[in-house]
């Protein structure tokens, strides 16, 4: 992945996991939305790192450091700057704070819990709450 996919990557993701989380496995056990976000994040670390340390080639680019920093578009970054080692651990270090942002703007649109609408809920048509969670 590169730093600028990466960012809208992590907070789509986050919105996903919440809606997941809030309709499948909340019900299962609370802790579920941890261990899905560790397991998104730490993935998306050991693409990132490898990438940077050209352990691992992208086609049709030749360097992957490169690659990182610029995406397939020629944004003139060069990250060979001696700042651009510095920088980059910041951008992986924010990576769970772009999941939970996401995962916070997941909770708004979809709800937190099974009886929670969210914003979806005034969009649809007939109310699917279970009828002891309905104030009618």
């Amino acid at each position: 992945m590169a730093f600028i996919i990466d960012i809208p990557a992590l907070i789509v993701l986050g919105a996903v996991a919440a809606w997941i989380y809030k309709e499948k496995l909340r019900e299962r056990n609370k802790d579920w939305f941890f261990f899905l976000g560790s397991a998104i994040i730490l993935l998306f670390w050991l693409v990132g790192v490898a990438l940077y340390f050209r352990l691992i080639p992208v086609l049709g680019v030749g360097d992957s450091r490169y690659f990182m920093w610029n995406a397939w578009w020629d944004l003139g970054i060069n990250p060979s700057g001696a700042g651009m080692h510095i920088l980059a651990v910041f951008l992986w270090l924010s990576y769970p704070l772009w999941f939970l942002w996401g995962a916070r703007r997941g909770y708004f649109i979809f709800g937190r819990e099974p009886g929670q609408g969210g914003l979806v809920w005034m969009l649809r048509l007939k109310d699917r709450r279970p009828k002891t969670l309905r104030k009618n």
